[in-house]
């Protein structure tokens, strides 16, 4: 504590004060993170048997991303700037499969919610300080080839359907092409991908 750097003499008077770092700093997480699933099966489409169709959201909300560093608490909980590796308080991916003996299709969501691009400032530091949210869509595919006594599969996907662009989230201490968080947003754009899984 405090008062242990304080040293009085045996009448009780203030003989020295001890001045060492003290680390009086504190950093504090507090959030809900869930996950909901739904699946259940039902006649395929295009073939006979059936499908199994599941739904699942996986999301998260951030309450409090706090800290003392500068001996008053700051809250961080949904401020977005990269260079203080930033998060937004709600974000969640959904995915919706469809899967039988002969294909396997599947589509995501994922949705990084709005925030501020620092907690800290008011109108007489930045003119916009929002940052609204975003949302990706990706679709994919597989399909089981029989070959011989084995089996190896086929497939393919596109990632952010929409060819959405990032959100601008500028990188205010140092020099750098991306002005944006690729922590959080797609850097990439629309892009294709296929394979074979052996």
């Amino acid at each position: 504590s405090y008062c242990d750097g304080v040293q009085r003499d045996a009448s009780g008077q203030l003989a020295s004060v001890a001045s060492s770092g003290l680390n009086v700093a504190e950093f504090r997480n507090r959030g809900v993170d869930w996950r909901v699933s739904y699946g259940f099966s039902a006649p395929a489409l295009l073939e006979s048997g059936d499908a199994d169709i599941l739904l699942s959201v996986l999301g998260g909300y951030l309450i409090e991303q706090s800290d003392t560093r500068s001996l008053e608490r700051v809250d961080r909980a949904g401020e977005l700037r990269r260079d203080n590796a930033g998060l937004p308080k709600l974000r969640w991916n959904a995915n919706l499969s469809y899967v039988t003996n002969h294909v396997g299709l599947s589509a995501q969501a994922r949705y990084i919610g709005s925030g501020k691009y620092d907690n800290t400032y008011d109108a007489e530091d930045i003119e916009d300080n929002s940052i609204s949210a975003e949302w990706y869509l990706d679709l994919s595919a597989r399909v089981p080839v029989q070959v011989g006594a084995g089996t190896l599969e086929l497939f393919a996907g596109v990632n952010n359907v929409l060819d959405n662009d990032p959100a601008i989230v500028p990188y205010e201490f140092a020099i750098s092409a991306l002005a944006t968080n690729p922590g959080l947003y797609d850097t990439i754009g629309r892009y294709f991908y296929g394979g074979v899984r052996f």
